[in-house]
């Protein structure tokens, strides 16, 4: 899943809200997250920036490190 996210995300110019991307994984068939689990899977993950509100999902932006 995370693997989905990072595609979703590399293709967007523009960080887009946790929520945002949990809407879009639960459309593709990723229904056993919430937002916050999800918030919490890709603080894990250093592929992925996160920034703003650390508490709600609608808050939290996340972004693409393209920096590899």
């Amino acid at each position: 899943m995370l693997d989905y996210c990072y595609d979703y995300l590399y293709r967007k110019r523009k960080p887009r809200t946790v929520y945002d991307v949990y809407l879009d994984c639960y459309s593709e068939g990723y229904p056993m997250f919430n937002a916050e689990l999800l918030m919490r899977f890709l603080y894990s993950d250093d592929r992925f920036t996160l920034t703003g509100g650390e508490e709600q999902s609608y808050d939290c932006f996340i972004g693409v490190n393209r920096k590899k």
